[in-house]
């Protein structure tokens, strides 16, 4: 089995530096081939395990290596609506393929070419997905067009239920429209894959910014359900003296101007100008900060990035960071902005401050510290702040009675249930900012979780198979939760413990999926003591959960979603009274309480005691 993967062709890097084409080449159909024979198809298939949309990796690689490129396609759109997008721009290092059994011997399988391999395969060969559109009635509005609206609406309008999705821009995509250059996504294939969603009978209506065009109380009266999936559009900056400046942008407007409006083909092909000087300043090491850094030297800008830790702390992916130094952007390691200067109104120059590295902080990585006496002046006429952003604070100020949290993101529940039970929201506008595929999951998770709540809404009964699947589902994240907080503490007896909590999922999920195979033939197995429910987390402040979080925000965020799955459970054992799911539903019910009661005892013992 080859060790290396079969080299991704790219533009030349003398050529690409001067054009907004997509870097790299894709594979061809033998070369797919090629690539998919290296697989190993493990029995446990860790790669289709750690994907947040559950893609079956293992089978549509093998389809692939047999040359059942229509198969592989089918076996795609099962789980990710836009497979041309998510091939290109997940992060598939940190999942799928950072599970890869190969790259601990070598290199592991190109998932995310392959993926976009069949993507495009696809689109040029006209090939659909065969769909089957439920009888269901009922009316969900979507707000944004984003990856996890994308996602909730497909599956959603699969389902039956007549979706009406609000776009604040004349263009529909979110992020994938304005947030990513075309050298890594090219904008047709966003429009084709949106137009899938057209196809199924999603409605999409342009220019309509909620709260200004429409009410969110006219929403919130007119349709059965809402999903807010509105992203996280505002910037955020440093509020360093000098921000006024003119030649100083967020990353948004930056990356809006060229990638919406097509600034770089003005004034021929676009009526959107933009301003770029000679030397560019791009503030951060992000994803965005790649993306703004490699738009402002294809503008002919000699560009640096300023960053306060070094290239191995960089949040960027490893395959950005990567083009961006060979296509020659500069990259400053231990250096942070604290003054913009300015003349005649426009920037000048940056003051800047070295740093190095101290100890780690919640996120695992080491804290950059000022070094005293240490500030210079470098010049630039351009600066690119790329810091981060927030969620829509427009929506926000007009949608009463939706509750935040404390970073600004709307607060949901284990059921990506909002203050506002009707109301559903997921993506960025509750994370603040995550990945395409990250929101894709959400968008999927939610649709479910409309679907079981407009059900017991209508009293309509789920069937066994719809059942099932959300509990297997619901058993796999809480699987991966435990699974993965126990391989990363370092706190003597956590390990031990989450392990623990790791199994008895993965022997619930074991049980749903048995059942997927024989329906008919669900045994329920009973619970024998009676649990007691501390609801010790229960008055906590309840926040998402994050890389960063600490080992207390991971017990609040297990009991909360312990209890919700224990009340999810009930909800459904009510539809099913009085059959074998319905008492497996109740045995499955005081199982979750009896977890919440184990991740209980274990915030009193060790953070009340401080053990």
């Amino acid at each position: 089995m080859p060790a290396t993967r079969v080299p991704m062709r790219e533009q030349a890097v003398e050529k690409r530096v001067k054009n907004f084409n997509e870097v790299p080449l894709g594979y061809s159909k033998e070369e797919a081939v090629q690539e998919a024979n290296r697989c190993l198809q493990c029995a446990h298939s860790p790669c289709s395990a750690h994907c947040p949309v559950n893609i079956d990796v293992t089978k549509f690689v093998k389809e692939i290596a047999e040359g059942d490129f229509h198969a592989a396609y089918n076996t795609l759109k099962a789980s990710s609506p836009i497979p041309s997008i998510v091939g290109r721009v997940c992060p598939q290092e940190s999942q799928c393929e950072g599970a890869c059994v190969l790259g601990k011997a070598g290199q592991p399988i190109n998932i995310g070419k392959l993926e976009s391999f069949i993507g495009d395969w696809a689109i040029e060969n006209g090939v659909v997905e065969p769909v089957e559109i439920k009888d269901n009635t009922g009316k969900v509005a979507i707000i944004g067009s984003g990856p996890t609206a994308i996602s909730c609406a497909a599956d959603l309008r699969k389902l039956g239920y007549d979706i009406v999705v609000f776009e604040a821009l004349h263009k529909a995509g979110g992020v994938l429209q304005y947030g990513i250059p075309e050298f890594r996504l090219p904008k047709s294939i966003v429009n084709i894959e949106l137009d899938m969603l057209k196809d199924l009978g999603v409605e999409i209506k342009l220019n309509r910014i909620v709260g200004q065009h429409i009410s969110f109380e006219n929403l919130l009266s007119e349709y059965d359900a809402i999903y807010v999936g509105t992203g996280a559009g505002a910037p955020r900056f440093m509020n360093l003296k000098g921000e006024e400046l003119n030649g100083v942008y967020s990353a948004n407007e930056f990356l809006i101007r060229t990638n919406l409006m097509k600034s770089y083909l003005f004034p021929e092909g676009s009526d959107t100008p933009i301003v770029v000087g000679k030397k560019v300043a791009v503030i951060g090491a992000g994803n965005v900060a790649m993306d703004a850094a490699r738009c402002a030297l294809r503008y002919g800008a000699e560009t640096h990035i300023l960053y306060r830790r070094t290239k191995a702390e960089a949040p960027a992916r490893a395959e950005e960071l990567h083009h961006a130094l060979e296509e020659g952007i500069h990259f400053h390691e231990l250096e942070n902005p604290t003054k913009l200067n300015g003349e005649d109104g426009w920037v000048k120059s940056i003051t800047l401050q070295r740093m190095e590295l101290g100890e780690p902080d919640a996120s695992g990585r080491r804290r950059p510290v000022p070094i005293p006496d240490s500030e210079f002046t470098e010049e630039f006429d351009t600066v690119i702040e790329a810091i981060g952003t927030s969620p829509n604070r427009l929506f926000l100020s007009r949608a009463e009675g939706l509750e935040v949290n404390r970073w600004g993101g709307i607060q949901v529940n284990d059921d990506m249930q909002t203050s506002i039970p009707k109301v559903f929201a997921g993506g960025d506008s509750i994370s603040g900012g995550a990945t395409v595929i990250q929101a894709l999951g959400e968008g999927r998770k939610a649709a479910e979780k409309i679907h079981a709540f407009l059900s017991s809404q209508t009293g309509e009964q789920m069937s066994v198979e719809e059942v099932l699947k959300i509990g297997a589902e619901m058993e796999l994240e809480s699987y991966n939760l435990y699974k993965e907080t126990a391989e990363k503490t370092t706190r003597p007896g956590a390990k031990e413990f989450l392990s623990k909590m790791a199994e008895d999922e993965k022997r619930h999920r074991a049980y749903f999926l048995k059942g997927l195979e024989d329906p008919d033939n669900i045994k329920a197995s009973t619970l024998k003591k009676n649990v007691v429910d501390l609801k010790i987390t229960d008055p906590l402040v309840k926040v998402p959960l994050k890389p960063d979080s600490s080992y207390q925000e991971i017990l609040i965020y297990a009991a909360n979603r312990e209890k919700t799955a224990h009340d999810f459970y009930m909800m459904l054992a009510e539809n099913f009274k009085g059959t074998e799911l319905g008492k497996m539903l109740v045995s499955f019910a005081k199982e979750e309480l009896y977890h919440k009661y184990l991740v209980e005892t274990e915030y009193d013992d060790i953070i009340l005691n401080n053990q």
